[in-house]
């Protein structure tokens, strides 16, 4: 038995879009949509009373169901969230397995102002209302989506949302959460700013002067730019960004954290899947042209798993030769680095999904296959 341990099942809560409470922002299981912030007087209680039946099976060394994508990816030799997350532990004040609220994970609602492919209307306003327009959703529905939303603006909710040890690290995501002024607000009430904030952004909103204040009140802050591919390529998978634009507030973060932040960094995410999985390599070389700092150091591959049928190890095996050939013509390009090391580790899962192909039904592969939910 090897004993497993990850900081979200002992140190943290996930906020949903929805206000739903859940261990992990990839953590997939639907019986788990049943608490919401609202019905929760006590975010710390409820950390130690529920979710034991989870941290008792990684203690055993047993993967939850929800955990399935951490999971993949370890068994793909990939970095997961969860090692990923591992990284920052000395951040807490309390030993590791001693179960205390020390890192939150935020979703600031659906408010967003794209349209992007891999993206769905549970999670962005601008996508719902598309969809509601071309009929595609009901009313009824969009209704429902605008209804759970409503305290993603109510700065009373919000300040439920605290810790007795102080966060170590506060994430940051949305919807687009630099469109969510509420959350601003909440951040500046808090008394202990004694942590990390970090931000997921879709690079299209420059924060303002009364935002930046507000992040230099904290420890320092680590900004994540989503940017999957690039120019026309990039504006058709990111409906309603423009290329140009994300690339000069991404220049302009990237000045600001030089010169005006402390122990701040910024990166790009890049979600990879079927339809960008050979884009990696012109991204690397497009933000490389411009950017001051080691871009190969700060870039993070993470792995599209839902749409399934969007997932790389769906892809047919005409298309998965074809990313092989590609990738074993460019990574020799890219000098020693953590990109090119998590690029060969991908490398090498595409080779093991074009060699190991399954059927697939429903979009599931059938059989004994660690990729089922």
């Amino acid at each position: 038995m090897v004993k497993l341990y990850c900081p979200s099942l002992w140190k943290s809560i996930h906020i949903d879009v929805d206000g739903y409470l859940t261990p992990c922002c990839i953590f997939i299981h639907n019986d788990d949509k049943k608490d919401r912030l609202e019905d929760i007087d006590n975010l710390e209680d409820y950390l130690i009373t529920n979710h034991d039946e989870y941290r008792r099976m990684l203690i055993n060394g047993e993967w939850p169901d929800g955990c399935n994508q951490c999971k993949f990816a370890e068994e793909e030799n990939r970095i997961s969230k969860r090692i990923d997350d591992m990284v920052d532990m000395d951040l807490f004040k309390t030993d590791p397995e001693i179960v205390s609220l020390e890192y939150l994970q935020l979703k600031t609602g659906r408010i967003c102002n794209l349209k992007c492919t891999i993206c769905s209307p549970v999670c962005s306003t601008t996508l719902a209302s598309d969809l509601l327009k071309k009929g595609e959703i009901s009313k009824e529905y969009y209704n429902k989506l605008n209804k759970e939303i409503e305290w993603a603006s109510d700065l009373n909710q919000y300040k439920k949302i605290k810790s007795t040890k102080g966060f170590a690290r506060i994430d940051i995501a949305g919807g687009e959460p630099l469109l969510n002024k509420t959350h601003f607000k909440w951040l500046e009430s808090l008394t202990n700013k004694d942590c990390f904030l970090i931000y997921n952004t879709n690079g299209t909103i420059r924060p303002n002067e009364e935002h930046m204040n507000i992040w230099k009140q904290f420890k320092g802050i680590r900004i994540s730019v989503s940017i999957d591919s690039y120019e026309d390529k990039f504006e058709k998978l990111r409906v309603g960004a423009k290329w140009n634009e994300v690339l000069d507030n991404y220049l302009f973060l990237e000045e600001l954290i030089n010169n005006e932040f402390t122990d701040s960094s910024l990166s790009i995410v890049f979600t990879i899947h079927s339809g960008n999985v050979n884009d990696i390599f012109e991204v690397y070389n497009k933000i490389n042209q411009v950017t001051k700092n080691e871009f190969s150091e700060s870039i993070s591959i993470n792995y599209l798993y839902y749409p399934e049928e969007m997932a790389i190890h769906n892809m047919q095996q005409h298309m998965l030769k074809e990313t092989i050939l590609l990738y074993e013509k460019n990574i020799k390009k890219l000098h020693k680095s953590k990109l090119k090391n998590d690029v060969i580790k991908l490398y090498d899962s595409i080779k093991t999904f074009y060699n190991t192909k399954k059927v697939v039904v429903n979009n599931r592969p059938i059989g004994p296959d660690h990729r089922t939910k």
